[in-house]
């Protein structure tokens, strides 16, 4: 069986001020016979400390947090990745295929912003 991957940049070069959020825009996985397999490549610079997480919809206009889910990438600096240099890559674990998924950084430092760059990944038939 072939696989394709789908890739998205969806969020670009956003500057997030401390404490704030910010939500990528939504991306529609039920057009694609997705496996299931997405993950997240992800670029932060500035000061700022950014959190990772997803928000999902069958509907297109209520976006949600499941409870109990878990950041993808927590509490990650320009100086964090197997690098030190801001940039890494994580599987995004859901446990379910929604209709739609957006991805939301958040600057949690609450003291300085930060500027995210942000990849999706899915794996189809």
């Amino acid at each position: 069986m072939d696989r394709n991957i789908w890739t998205w940049k969806i969020i670009d070069n956003k500057t997030i001020a401390a404490g704030e959020s910010f939500p990528s825009d939504a991306v529609r996985v039920a057009r694609f016979k997705a496996t299931g397999v997405l993950s997240l490549q992800v670029e932060v610079t500035g000061g700022g400390i950014v959190s990772f997480s997803y928000l999902l919809s069958n509907n297109w206009t209520d976006f949600v947090k499941p409870v109990g889910a878990e950041d993808i990438i927590s509490s990650f600096s320009s100086t964090s990745g197997t690098d030190s240099n801001g940039k890494d890559m994580q599987p995004i674990n859901i446990g379910m295929l929604p209709a739609f998924i957006k991805i939301e950084a958040t600057e949690i430092s609450g003291v300085d912003s930060a500027t995210v760059n942000a990849w999706l990944a899915l794996q189809s038939e």
